[in-house]
């Protein structure tokens, strides 16, 4: 592991005493994923609002008119 954090280093990139490095390498049959650690204190989302971060919904405030709830063009005025 030693090895591993000294190139990064040489990059310019620390890594704090403790942390682990992993290094992946993709090919034709294998992808790798890395998932962030969820937030201490975390709080599940339901379903409705899963679907809203999802891109099932929109939430913006202060659209131009014009827009709907939707951020879709109505009024072409």
């Amino acid at each position: 592991m030693l090895a591993r954090k000294a190139v990064l280093a040489e990059r310019g990139i620390e890594m704090p005493d403790g942390m682990d490095v992993t290094v992946v390498e993709n090919n034709d049959n294998t992808v790798h994923i890395t998932l962030p650690m969820a937030p201490d204190g975390g709080v599940e989302l339901s379903d409705e609002e899963l679907s809203s971060a999802a891109g099932g919904g929109t939430a913006v405030l202060g659209l131009p008119s014009g827009y709907n709830a939707n951020g879709n063009f109505v009024n072409c005025n």
